[in-house]
C-alpha cells in the first residue's frame, strides 16, 4: 500500500492511497494538534479521518466540514464578551513605539500581545483605553475609518510580517488625536 501526500486545505491534509490497482483519496485532520498554553503536541481528540473514491468527493467533504466549522465559531465568538482597546506596542527591534486600537475576546489584553499569538518581537508598554462592549468590533472599524480619513494621523507598518492586525497600527505622533478620536466614538459606551 503506498501513500502520497497531495495538499492541504484548511487543517486537512490530502492523500492518495494506492493499495494494489485500487485507488482511494484520504483526509485526515492531523494526528496531533498544537497546544501554545502548554507549548506542546498533544494527539488530537476530534481527529476526522475518512477515504473517498474520488478526489472531488473528498473535496466536497473538507469544503462542507470546514464552512459547518467557521459558522459553529463565528456563533460561539458572537456571544463572548468583547473589549475595545487602544495600546502602545514598542518594537524591540526599531526601538520605535506605535499606537494600535483593536479589539479582543481574551480578558486580559497583555495575553493578546504574548509570543503565542504572533507578537514576537514586540512589548505592550501600556494599555490607554479599555471598553468592554459587544459593540467592540463595530467601533473599532468606525475609528479606523475616522484615523484614516484625518490626515494629521499617519499609519504605522510594524518591520515584522507576522504581525497580527497592522492595518490598526497608527505613527505614536499622533497619540493625541488618535486618543481624541477613540474618545469621542466611545463616549457613549464608557
Amino acid at each position: 500500500m503506498a501513500e502520497e501526500l497531495l495538499f492541504k486545505v484548511g487543517y486537512y491534509s490530502f492523500y492518495k492511497v494506492i493499495n494494489g490497482t485500487k485507488t482511494k483519496y484520504r483526509v485526515d485532520s492531523g494526528k496531533t494538534i498544537f497546544l501554545a498554553r502548554f507549548n506542546k503536541h498533544v494527539n488530537n481528540p476530534y481527529r476526522d479521518t475518512k477515504e473517498f473514491p474520488t478526489l472531488v468527493k473528498a473535496r466536497e467533504y473538507v469544503k462542507k466540514t470546514l464552512e459547518k466549522r467557521t459558522k459553529e465559531k463565528n456563533k460561539k465568538l458572537s456571544v463572548l464578551p468583547k473589549s475595545l482597546y487602544l495600546v502602545l506596542i514598542k518594537e524591540e527591534s526599531s526601538g520605535k513605539t506605535f499606537v494600535k486600537v483593536g479589539f479582543t475576546t481574551k480578558r486580559f489584553i497583555m495575553r493578546r500581545f504574548s509570543k503565542e499569538y504572533g507578537y514576537e518581537g514586540y512589548t505592550l508598554e501600556s494599555v490607554l483605553r479599555r471598553i468592554n462592549t459587544q459593540d467592540a468590533e463595530k467601533l473599532e472599524s468606525e475609528i479606523k475609518d475616522k484615523l484614516k480619513k484625518k490626515k494629521s494621523v499617519k499609519t504605522y507598518r510594524p518591520l515584522l510580517e507576522s504581525f497580527s492586525g497592522y492595518s490598526e497600527c497608527f505613527d505614536y505622533l499622533s497619540l493625541n488625536d488618535i486618543v481624541k478620536i477613540f474618545d469621542d466614538t466611545t463616549k457613549n459606551y464608557v
